[in-house]
Order: C-alpha cells, then structure tokens, then sequence
C-alpha cells in the first residue's frame, strides 16, 4: 500500500514539475529608443549586432522625419541626402541595415520637374566610416522616384524605383544613378523589397492592373517566378533569409489576408491571424523565426507578433516584461532574436522599440527536483 500511494505521488509531482517547464514562454524586455526630439519615431529595421535604423520627427519641424540609427544608447541622425537648387532635402527614412552597418532608405525633396516643383523620392546608401560616415545617392537625375528597401552582406541594394514611362519597377541600384529593372519590364508595377546573402530578390510584380503576385527576381533576367497565393487575388513578398525562406502576405479571400510562408515549388503555407481578418509578416532570422503584424479579432487595433520556429503566432504584447503601450508593429528579428518595431504610448505617440529575449528560468532546479523523486521512487520500489 505504501508503495502505491508513493508511486502515486511520485508521478503526480513530477507532473506538477514538468508542466511549468512547458509552460515557460520566451519573454522580451522593452527598450524604448527615444526620438530625434520630436515627437514620434518608427523601428524598421535590425541586424546582427542589434544595431536599429527607422525615422523620427526632428524638433525644429513636426512635419519632418529624419532616418535614424540606434546603437548603444545613442542616436545618429541621418539627415537628407540632398541639398540646394534644385532639389532641397526635407525628410528621410532608415529602411534597412545589413551587418557591416549600411543602411537604405529613401529621402524626399522639392524638386523642379517639367517646370514644376514636385516633392520626389530619392534611393540613398550609408556607410560608416571615421569620423563620419558618408550618403550616397543612388537615384537618376531624371526618375522622380526611388527607394531602397533593402542591403545584403555584400552591399547589393534593391528596391524601386519609376522607369523612363515614370511607372515603379522592381530595381537593383547599381551604385552610379542608374538601376536594372527585375522581371518583366512591361509589367505594370513591380518592387523589390528583400534580398539574401545569395543575391536572391524578392518583392511583387503585378499580373496586371489589379492583381499582384509575390516574386522571385533574378537580375538579368526579364521575368520573375510567381509565388502564388493563399487562394484570394494577390500576394507579396516581404523578406528572405540565408536559407531561401520566403515569407509575406496573401489574400486568403476577398477582405481577408493572412502572413505567409512562399516557397518556389510549392504552395504557400498560411499563418494565420490569431483570430483577426489580417496580418503580415515582415522579417525572419536564419532560425526561421517570424515577426509581422496582425488585427486583433475585433478590428479595433493592429498588434505585433512573433512566431518562433518551434511555436505558433503570439501576440508580442503578452511577451513584454515592461510593457509601455501597445506594440503595433514587429518588423524585424535577428539570430540573437532581438525585435525591433513600433509601440503607440498612451497619450497616443509612437516610439521605436527594441525587445530584448528576457532570459529564460533555469529548468536545473526542476531537474534535480525529478531526479530526486526518481531516486525515492526506485528505493520505494525496492523495498
């Protein structure tokens, strides 16, 4: 009898034990980066050393954004890339970094075009350097608009940018003011928005004047492999990582879209929603962890979410160890699984954040707990 009753116990206690270490859920501390002195600022994008870029409001004017680096505790304002007639900077944007610390973007300004002075959108590249680094400006004397939305390791730059009929085109910046249209050339809209350390370009390419298609571009070649989609119309491509994952957003039916993973000889897998109509992946690390955007089951607020590659979607909010507001969007995740997104504080302003992986209890205490209970067990059941 006292063997039964302690085998009973044993078992159950080990069951108590066990289901905590289950239940231990990566948890994130929040970093709050802080503006240029304005009032709002947006995280887009992190590397490998945990080095965030963005744009934030200046001080001087509301109406103006700058591209930011965060790094450390301190802040590098990037400025605009251009200056002086005709063209006169006024804002800029911080879209991606890669691992050597260069960053992309776009910057906008009042340029004079046909006679008119238009607000235009130049493609830009930084790199740092002692004692400051230095801006140069990808973009063509004549295209009105441009933007890099992406750097791999070796520095190759992809985006948009309009060609001489003044529509957007998936472009590859070739450092000199002039860009290789990726895929079709006839096609009426395309862009690129991710590149790996493979050269491999991903993006959208429109099928026609309603209905876009994530894509596999190949520089050099004038067509693009369509990615498919969940079922609904269109479909775009957002990141790839170093192994070739592919992940983005589909429709899934008319009014419904869901983050998804590509894959160039299969179907695309959906994500989900956690319960609301929408959501979107934006980055993914080498492990295959994903973080993206989705509405809430109510369609009253869009919050941020991760999906560890051993795990479903959670909302980030739940993760947050000091939370500040509510993180509206992830849209980026490295190896050491920092985040980096945007979180709206209660008086309603946006901040650029860093989530730190808090770190995870130590199951030794467990383990040595249940070796003990083992231990008894065995001596119960021998006697």
């Amino acid at each position: 009898m006292i063997l039964k009753s302690f085998s009973k116990f044993s078992t159950c206690y080990a069951g108590l034990l066990v289901a905590p270490l289950a239940a231990f859920a990566q948890n994130y501390n929040l970093i709050d980066l802080g503006t240029l002195g304005g009032v709002n600022s947006y995280g887009l994008g992190i590397n490998e050393s945990g080095t965030v870029v963005g744009y934030s409001d200046i001080a001087a004017d509301p109406s103006v954004y700058h591209g930011v680096i965060w790094s450390g505790g301190s802040k590098v304002d990037l400025g605009t890339i251009l200056g002086g007639a005709p063209k006169t900077g006024n804002s800029s944007a911080a879209l991606s970094i890669n691992d050597s610390g260069q960053v992309v973007g776009q910057s906008a300004a009042n340029s004079s075009f046909a006679g008119n002075t238009v607000v235009t959108l130049h493609a830009f590249v930084y790199t740092p350097g002692v004692p400051t680094g230095v801006t140069k400006d990808l973009t063509g004397v004549d295209t009105v608009l441009a933007q890099a939305n992406a750097i791999n390791a070796s520095g190759t730059v992809v985006g948009v940018s309009t060609d001489p009929s003044f529509k957007l085109k998936a472009a590859l910046f070739n450092g000199d003011g002039t860009f290789q249209v990726l895929g079709s050339p006839s096609a009426v809209q395309s862009a690129a928005n991710g590149i790996n350390s493979s050269g491999v370009i991903v993006g959208h390419s429109y099928l026609d004047a309603n209905t876009a298609h994530a894509a596999v571009f190949k520089p050099g070649v004038s067509s693009f492999t369509d990615l498919g989609t969940l079922g609904g119309a269109n479909s775009t491509a957002t990141a790839i990582n170093d192994s070739g994952v592919i992940i983005g957003a589909s429709d899934v039916s008319p009014g419904v879209k869901h983050a998804a993973v590509f894959s160039t000889t299969g179907s695309p897998v959906d994500l989900g929603g956690l319960g609301g109509t929408n959501s979107v992946a934006y980055g993914i690390n080498l492990k295959g962890d994903i973080v993206g955007s989705f509405s809430t089951p109510d369609g009253t607020e869009v919050h941020g979410f991760v999906k560890l590659s051993s795990g479903g979607m959670t909302d980030i909010n739940s993760l947050v160890t000091n939370p500040e507001g509510v993180i509206t969007e992830a849209k980026g995740i490295n190896g050491n699984g920092d985040i980096v997104g945007t979180v709206v504080l209660p008086d309603g302003t946006r901040h650029a954040v860093e989530l730190v992986p808090a770190p995870v209890p130590e199951p030794s205490t467990y383990a040595l707990a249940l070796g003990g209970i083992a231990a008894l067990a065995w001596v119960a059941r021998r006697k």
